[in-house]
Formats: C-alpha cells, structure tokens, sequence
C-alpha cells in the first residue's frame, strides 16, 4: 500500500498499544521516506511510550532538523523526552531546550512557558 495507508496502520497499531508492531511499520516507512516529519515523530512519541528514551531522542532530534516544516515539535519533544529520562543533566538540556522553544515561538510554546516556570 501507499506511504499513507501504511501510517494510518502504524498509527492504529499505537493507538491499541502494539508499541512495537507500530514502531516496526514507522521504521519500514523511513526507509522509504527518510524525511517523512510524520513517521519521524510519531516513531518518536512510539519509542518514548516504549520508554527507550534514547531511542525516542534520537527520532526528535531527527525531527527537529527537519527543514521547511510549518509546525516542528522536535525540540519540545526532546525536552518532553529529558523530563523523562531524568539522568544527570537532563534538567538543565529541558530548560535549554524549552527555552529555545519558547524564544523561537516553536510548537509547545505555551505548555513549554508553564513548564519553565516549575522548574
């Protein structure tokens, strides 16, 4: 089936929880279509619901350099993926990271105000 169709499965397979099964099929598309910002970030938000964090990272950095996207949640969700992981550091890479969300008006601007202001 088409690259569509085949992200709809991936996206169904998650919504019932098949984490894996989902991820499998997102990675299939990406071999195809290595800058799909959909399969991109939805492998992402699979890997972080899998709480393979660095996995998850790895996809949203991924997404984050993403050229020409009208809408790129990549830096808020690797900030969303340190709050998480919580080793080390990660702290002070979340408030950088939503920070830099905030100042460039990125998506999760908002949330990522609320957020810095509990930190």
């Amino acid at each position: 089936g088409s690259s569509a169709n085949k992200l709809q499965e991936a996206k169904s397979l998650f919504n019932e929880g098949k984490y894996p099964e989902s991820l499998s099929m997102l990675e299939n598309i990406l071999k195809e279509k290595p800058q799909d910002a959909e399969a991109i970030k939805l492998a992402g938000i699979v890997s972080l619901r899998m709480e393979n964090y660095d996995k998850a990272l790895g996809y949203f950095k991924w997404l984050a350099s993403q050229p020409g996207l009208y809408d790129n949640p990549g830096l808020f969700y690797q900030a969303l993926t340190l709050m998480k992981r919580n080793l080390p550091g990660d702290k002070q890479k979340v408030i950088i990271l939503l920070q830099e969300v905030v100042n460039g008006n990125l998506s999760g601007n908002e949330t990522a105000q609320d957020w810095l202001k509990d930190l």
